[in-house]
């Protein structure tokens, strides 16, 4: 039984030692980005130089991003958009060094719509960590219709 318990941990540990011990890095540049959808029940993701790291910590990014547009029109749509976002945490980790310029989300006419964007968010965690800088102009969320939804996180080291 012991042999099987120690056999167990060693493979646990082989496997959480090829999956990270660390590092995660971004250094993006990034000029001009569109997506566009018409009709319902339509989803727009973009992510730009995000870090993530963890399993004993890491995580950078430093980004600029201009002329990054998201556009929707119809019903039970969703948008997300996330740049330049550090995440790291157990034993500390993360930062971000954000510009970003001309970041836009359009939905225009109808319903049940959603938008999300994230800029320059660093989390860290369990036992400190975070950081970041963010320098954003001209960020815009749009919507017309009912029943909408809007959120947007810019800069906080939560």
């Amino acid at each position: 039984m012991k042999s099987l318990i120690a056999a167990a941990f060693a493979s646990a540990l082989a496997l959480s030692a090829t999956a990270t011990f660390a590092e995660s890095k971004s250094d993006v540049d990034v000029d001009g980005a569109r997506q566009t959808q018409s009709g319902s029940r339509n989803q727009q993701q973009m992510d730009v130089g995000n870090a993530k790291s963890s399993t004993f910590t890491g995580a950078k990014t430093k980004v600029h991003a201009r002329d990054l547009n998201q556009t929707q029109s119809g019903t039970n749509n969703r948008q997300k958009m996330e740049i330049g976002n550090a995440e790291a945490g157990t034993f500390a980790g993360a930062e971000s060094d954000v510009k970003a310029e001309h970041i836009n989300q359009r939905q225009n006419g109808g319903s049940n719509n959603t938008q999300t964007m994230r800029i320059g968010n660093a989390k860290g965690g369990t036992f400190q960590g975070a950081k970041t800088k963010v320098v954003a102009k001209n960020v815009s969320q749009t919507q017309s219709g009912n029943n909408n939804n809007q959120g947007m996180n810019l800069g906080n080291a939560e």
